[in-house]
């Protein structure tokens, strides 16, 4: 057991061949009769690790418990992302909008991706560009839709100030919305 940096444990001082290997605190495992233990290193509890990483609602990581494998936990962010960082706290600001799959889902509805809550995952929504207006689409298109009355007009004859029916002292109705 010595020779294996672990205590031996005689568990009946009576009978034969009933000791066992333990592993010495940092190490944790299961103890052996009649050998070495399985000891590991789990840096998440004897480094701090759990400590930093729950401090920044993330979650500790060791996956390489061997013994002399030493600065090898991390941070991983909550949410659904796969940011991590070695031995400290991970950055979990993700703007989904970056992503070309996700920014041309709006772009091919003629719409602007825009990422409201950036340490949450899927929380990205498609908006309507001027002179759409329209409730977001979370994930998805958004519901836009384009009021020709109310939207200025620089070709028009009352100079763009979209009030062609007003100056003619008419009401103006757009029967089509779409954009």
């Amino acid at each position: 057991c010595e020779e294996h940096g672990q205590e031996c444990v005689d568990t009946d001082p009576v009978g034969l061949g009933n000791w066992e290997c333990r592993c010495k605190a940092p190490l944790t495992g299961a103890a052996k009769t009649i050998g070495a233990a399985e000891c590991e290193l789990d840096e998440c509890v004897s480094a701090g690790g759990q400590a930093v990483c729950g401090m920044a609602g993330q979650s500790c990581v060791d996956e390489e418990k061997a013994v002399g494998a030493t600065m090898g936990w991390k941070c991983v962010c909550a949410g659904g992302f796969m940011t991590e960082k070695v031995m400290g706290a991970a950055e979990c600001e993700e703007d989904e909008c970056d992503d070309a799959a996700t920014r041309k889902v709006c772009e091919d509805a003629g719409q602007a991706c825009a990422d409201g809550d950036k340490t949450a995952a899927n929380s990205w929504e498609c908006t309507c560009v001027a002179p759409a207006a329209g409730a977001p689409g979370a994930r998805g298109p958004a519901a836009c839709e384009v009021d020709e009355c109310a939207a200025t007009c620089s070709h028009c004859a009352d100079a763009g100030s979209g009030n062609v029916c007003a100056a003619a002292g008419q009401e103006c109705f757009d029967n089509d919305k779409a954009p």
